[in-house]
């Protein structure tokens, strides 16, 4: 009940501005009510235990996409529909509904594709530097100072991934021990 108090009061909030034309800074008129009703909005969702709809879920996840590309698509439709003949009071629900189709075209077949591509190289280049950098502890060919030199390498990088500290830094820490104690 207090989501729904809380959005009447944002529709109070928005109807008392605009019938009394108050002078008040943009982001008190709008932003204020707005915020009420996104704060309504999520109080429900978590108090309901409410599954979105998959439509409400697929125009979340284009919604970048379609603020991108909303400008230009807009201003090309009216582009249209100014030469169209189509009487002006029909423009609005023919520009939006023109607009939010030709804008969720755009995001399955640009933005989805390009976002799986990308993914996939990342994913790719993201492996361990040391595994490919490093051969095996069992390597062969290596010469004896190499391959000691091979394994402390190895042994450090290990130690780091277990969060441990390298060994020049903790002996570094303890000669600032020593001095210090002076």
């Amino acid at each position: 009940m207090a989501c729904i108090g809380l959005a009447a009061v944002a529709l109070i909030c928005l109807a008392a501005a605009s019938a009394f034309d108050a002078d008040l800074p943009r982001a008190v008129k709008w932003g204020v009510p707005s915020a009420l009703f996104v704060f309504a909005a999520v109080m429900w969702e978590r108090r309901r235990n409410v599954q979105p709809s998959n439509v409400l879920l697929f125009l979340g996840n284009a919604s970048y996409s379609i603020y991108l590309w909303h400008a230009l698509f807009g201003v090309a439709i009216v582009a249209l529909l100014l030469r169209s003949g189509i009487p002006h009071w029909a423009f609005p629900p023919i520009e939006v509904g023109a607009a939010l189709g030709l804008l969720l075209i755009a995001y399955v077949s640009i933005e989805k594709p390009l976002g799986r591509l990308i993914n996939r190289r990342l994913q790719s280049s993201r492996r361990a530097p040391w595994r490919h950098q490093m051969p095996d502890e069992n390597a062969r060919g290596l010469a004896e100072g190499d391959r000691a030199a091979h394994l402390k390498k190895r042994r450090s990088w290990q130690g780091l991934l277990r969060g441990e500290r390298p060994q020049n830094d903790q002996r570094r820490l303890q000669l600032t021990r020593d001095t210090s104690g002076k």
